[in-house]
């Protein structure tokens, strides 16, 4: 029973990340194991890496379970890397190895380019057409007239019904 392919407890199996942001998961043996036993891990994404151990330099893309911490959670850090683009990106991660049953996390990322979440096409009429209010003017700015309503007033910046506060009154 030691020596034959064993299952992995992967949790969760999926997960949601921001663009340039980072989620975990965890990874433990199913059963006990008589033998030494290395889950490899790979991304089918170049944007989006998996960590082992985030407190050694480099990139660790390998667990290692051993019969003392075979049901010990490792835990495994996904970074979603910047992209230029504004679409969502996905990713697997593949956990394989000699001796373990293969398994897989599915990764989505969520991308920041583009609106930010805004819908700016609320801010414009349907087809071009302005509204009944205000008409939709094609002119260039600098060719439209300036119209002030007749019951408002400028500001030039000053109030001139007022006096300079040094002046004598």
């Amino acid at each position: 029973m030691y020596d034959d392919d064993v299952q992995m407890a992967v949790s969760p199996t999926a997960l949601t990340i921001s663009e340039g942001g980072a989620e975990t998961y965890k990874v433990r043996l199913a059963a006990r194991i008589g033998r030494a036993r290395t889950v490899n891990l790979s991304s089918g994404n170049p944007d989006v890496t998996v960590d082992a151990d985030p407190y050694t330099a480099g990139i660790q893309t390998s667990l290692t379970f051993t019969a003392a911490n075979w049901n010990t959670e490792q835990t495994v850090t996904v970074t979603a890397g910047q992209d230029d683009d504004a679409d969502d990106d996905s990713a697997t991660i593949s956990l394989t190895g000699d001796g373990v049953e293969s398994g897989s996390v599915e990764v989505t990322v969520t991308d920041d380019d583009g609106t930010s979440g805004f819908n700016l096409s609320a801010l414009w009429p349907e087809k071009g057409q302005g509204s009944a209010e205000h008409p939709l003017d094609r002119r260039r700015p600098e060719e439209q007239p300036h119209r002030i309503p007749r019951d408002r007033f400028v500001s030039l910046g000053f109030d001139h019904r007022r006096r300079h506060p040094t002046a004598s009154a």
